[in-house]
């Protein structure tokens, strides 16, 4: 994996958004730039939401994969995110979830993103 950083994406009265950027590329925006326009509102609104309000309460909207893991949802849209401190969210990628449980590989994709980012020096 190249340079890595994160990279705010919104900020709100209860949290920072940050994406990972990977060798200059912004994963996150990126597939939301991929998205339908539909899709796209319904996923900035709830990521705009999630910075002012904190995460949703809504398993619907926002689920814990596992201890350290969690995503946003939209229909078949995901987002995988972690919490780093009290009021910072990082999210790592997205994907179109064609199934009913996640792959191995979605998920090993965003520990691995997430430990980069915090091994990395400066």
């Amino acid at each position: 994996m190249g340079q890595i950083t994160r990279s705010l994406l919104f900020e709100g009265a209860k949290f920072q958004l940050f994406e990972i950027v990977v060798d200059g590329r912004h994963l996150v925006q990126e597939f939301v730039d991929g998205l339908s326009e539909s899709e796209q509102k319904k996923l900035v609104a709830l990521l705009r939401r999630t910075a002012d309000h904190g995460p949703p309460n809504n398993t619907e909207q926002f689920k814990k994969l596992a201890d350290d893991l969690f995503e946003f949802k939209s229909f078949q849209v995901r987002i995988f995110c972690a919490f780093r401190g009290k009021s910072i969210l990082v999210l790592t990628h997205g994907i179109k979830k064609k199934k009913d449980k996640h792959s191995k590989q979605d998920m090993d994709k965003a520990r691995e993103l997430l430990r980069a980012l915090d091994g990395r020096k400066g």
